[in-house]
This record gives C-alpha cells, sequence and structure tokens, in this order.
C-alpha cells in the first residue's frame, strides 16, 4: 500500500503542478530533501528503500492540502481500480 501512497502523491503533485525537486525540500526540509523524496518513489535495487513514517505522510498531506484520510482513501480507491 504505500508504493500505491507514493504513486498517488506523485499523481497529486503532477496535477497542482508542483515539481519534485520543491516537495522534496517542502517535506524534508533539506537541501537534501530532493534525494531523499526520489529515493522514496524511484526506489533502487541498491540499499534500502526509503520509507515514509506517519509524521511525513501526515506532513504529505499538508503540503498537498488534502487531509490524510482523503489521501489514503484516494489511494486505496486507485489501487482496487488497478487490481
Amino acid at each position: 500500500m504505500e508504493r500505491e501512497f507514493v504513486k498517488e502523491v506523485c499523481r497529486v503533485l503532477e496535477k497542482q503542478g508542483l515539481s519534485h525537486r520543491e516537495f522534496g525540500k517542502r517535506l524534508f526540509e533539506t537541501d537534501d530533501g530532493p534525494r531523499q523524496w526520489a529515493k522514496v518513489r524511484n526506489p533502487t535495487g541498491e540499499g534500502k528503500t526509503r520509507k515514509l513514517s506517519l509524521d511525513e505522510c501526515y506532513k504529505i498531506a499538508g503540503i498537498l492540502g488534502i487531509e490524510l484520510p482523503m489521501l489514503l482513501l484516494q489511494t486505496a480507491i486507485r489501487n482496487e481500480e488497478n487490481a
């Protein structure tokens, strides 16, 4: 479900016209934020995938201007549609 959540966040980012770079900076509040966000959305075979904490999920929803329960519901519905 986490991967589907990240895909939904990416869809919303695209819809809102927010770049992944800017989003990463806002989410992680560091200059390294874009790299951290890239590790979340594009896991590589090298090392561990960067997981999101519940606090980070709430922050993501806030940045997007969507309540977290609604974002999770959108994710679940899209996941069911693709199953």
